[in-house]
Formats: C-alpha cells, sequence, structure tokens
C-alpha cells in the first residue's frame, strides 16, 4: 500500500491512445514503502468499475508473475487525495466519506509500447504495420506465451499499446483490466467454456495466412498451459491470500465472487486442449 504522501509529482497525464482508456493514467513519481522514487504509472478508475478494475488488476499481476511473463517488479494500490484528482465526492460515496479512494500503480517498465513505435496514424493500422507487428511478435520468445497466458485469464482488451518494447526479443506486458472474458463481471456472467476473443490469439493464427494450422504449430501453446497451470497450483494459496487482503482493503465485499473467480481459471486448464483447436479453426 502506497498512502498519499507517497505519489510526489505529476509528471505526465496520459492520452487514451497511449493508456488508460477506462481510466485516468498519470506518469509520475512515486515513492515506494521502501523509500524508493520511481517514475510509475498511476491509474484512477471511474467510480462504477473501480473495484472491477482494482481487481482484475491485481488478478492479472499476481497470475502474470505466476506465468513467468515480463512485466513491472512493482504494483500495489495506492490512495489517491481528492484534492489533488478528478474526483467527483459528489457521485463517488467513498471518497467523500475518506477523503481519498484507491488506485493502482504500477513501475515503470521503461521502452515504449508497440503502437507509438508501429503506428504512424493510430487507431488506423496500414497493412504493411500490420505485417511489421505480426513479424516482431512473431520473433518474440515469449510470444506463445502470451497466447497462452490471454487465453487462461480471458483477456479481452489486450493490444500493441499494452506491449512495451524493451529491448530486441524482450517484450513486457501491461493492463489486465478486462479478464474473464468479460467487460465487466459486475454485470455480467463470467463463463469460462466460453472462448473470447484472444487478439494474440488471432495474431497467432493470422501469421499463418488462413491455412489450416496442423495440430503440431500449436502444440507448443497447450504445453505452456500445462506449465502455467503447475506454476499456479504452487502459486495459488498465495494468490489467494493476496486478494483475500485486497478484497478487504478496499471493502468490495466480494466473498462469494472470489471462489467463483478461481474457478474460472481452473476450468480454463482444464478445457484449453478442447477450446484452442475450436478457437484456431474460427
Amino acid at each position: 500500500m502506497i498512502e498519499q504522501d507517497g505519489y510526489l509529482v505529476t509528471l505526465k497525464e496520459m492520452s487514451p491512445t497511449s493508456g488508460g482508456v477506462s481510466a485516468k493514467t498519470y506518469l509520475a513519481e512515486v515513492q515506494w514503502p521502501n523509500g524508493d522514487i520511481i517514475e510509475s504509472f498511476v491509474k484512477l478508475f471511474p467510480v462504477n468499475t473501480r473495484i472491477k478494475e482494482i481487481i482484475n488488476e491485481s488478478f492479472g499481476f499476481l497470475l502474470a508473475n505466476s506465468a513467468s511473463l515480463r512485466q513491472s517488479t512493482r504494483a500495489a494500490l495506492i490512495k489517491l487525495d481528492v484534492t489533488e484528482f478528478p474526483i467527483d465526492t459528489n457521485t463517488d460515496s467513498f471518497a467523500a466519506a475518506n477523503g481519498f479512494v484507491y488506485g493502482w500503480v504500477t513501475a515503470s517498465l521503461g521502452g515504449k509500447d508497440l503502437k507509438k513505435m508501429y503506428l504512424k496514424n493510430p487507431p488506423n493500422i496500414s497493412s504493411n504495420e500490420a505485417q511489421q507487428i505480426l513479424s516482431v511478435l512473431g520473433s518474440w520468445p515469449n510470444f506463445k506465451s502470451l497466447v497462452a497466458f490471454d487465453d487462461w485469464v480471458g483477456n479481452i482488451d489486450r493490444n500493441i499499446g499494452n506491449l512495451i518494447f524493451i529491448k530486441k526479443d524482450d517484450i513486457g506486458v501491461i493492463d489486465h483490466g478486462q479478464i474473464f472474458g468479460v467487460v465487466d463481471w459486475q454485470c455480467e456472467k463470467i463463463d469460462p467454456t466460453y472462448n473470447s476473443t484472444n487478439w494474440m490469439l488471432n495474431a497467432f493464427k493470422a501469421q499463418y495466412k488462413g491455412t489450416i494450422l496442423h495440430p503440431t504449430v500449436y502444440q507448443p501453446i497447450l504445453d505452456i498451459a500445462a506449465k502455467n497451470s503447475s506454476s499456479y497450483a504452487q502459486a495459488k494459496a498465495d494468490i489467494q491470500n493476496c486478494i483475500i487482503q485486497i478484497n478487504k482493503t478496499i471493502g468490495s465485499n466480494l466473498d462469494s465472487k472470489i471462489d467463483e473467480f478461481f474457478n474460472y481459471f481452473e476450468i480454463r486448464f482444464a478445457t484449453v486442449a478442447t477450446r484452442l483447436p475450436h478457437a484456431l479453426a474460427a
């Protein structure tokens, strides 16, 4: 947890094209609990999606760690003072009662996102730009790992704007705001057997230009899923404890829902061998 005084100074408010469509995102100097002052990205969420976004970001960060994906080494809840941010206390009862709201902060990875690197006129993308991006993804050693991860967590919002190019063969992932295969599980039912849109899987298919994929082509994704399942089993108790603590801290009262979330992840693993071929054939 980072207290209000840990947010030192705003360096830049990010535009919707460079991060934070559902949230206001700030690049800021933040003092972390160990005293380190680090450029970090801070997300301020709308009141109606705040709980959903924080829970999703928390799950995404913890699960990506268990899957050994490259991401920020630091993430935390942060208290954002109502006097320093555009927070309407007339419509936000938590903010009015407490003088702050909870946000989400991650230390910057550095580098540039692939959207900034390759698109001249986002969100428009030319065929040449698309081929360049497919080439970069295809040569990235962890591309199949990201395909497997996004299938596992039901990430429906992966895009090149949340893939950070650090150096050759080194791409980091950020943003896990829409997982469980839905935009908002507060008002939508989650179904672990449903093949929601996996944009990285679509990019994987696009490399083969519409040809029917032999099982040997996608077997590495299934192998990675099996490895992730094993790593998750070892980390599950710690992940549960973290989520339970976050739920308690932000007052989200999701005790019964948390079991549904963990059940989702386990069924995704159990069904991937049948779901993936169907998704690739679609």
